[in-house]
């Protein structure tokens, strides 16, 4: 039988690794899967209680 009590940084990961399986599925090409990535990389490093960076228009 399969545990499925993850930690919740472990169940994080596995939906990430989850949604760029799918993005590939679409055809993403690998520049665009690393750039997915990189971004929930930073959106999962980012404090809860800081402001996404503004962009001066």
């Amino acid at each position: 039988m399969v545990s499925t009590n993850f930690k919740p940084a472990e169940k994080q990961i596995e939906q990430q690794g989850g949604l760029i399986s799918y993005l590939a599925k679409l055809g993403l090409g690998d520049a665009d899967l690393a750039r997915v990535f990189s971004m929930m990389q930073t959106a999962r490093q980012r404090a809860p209680h800081q402001p996404p960076n503004k962009i001066p228009v």
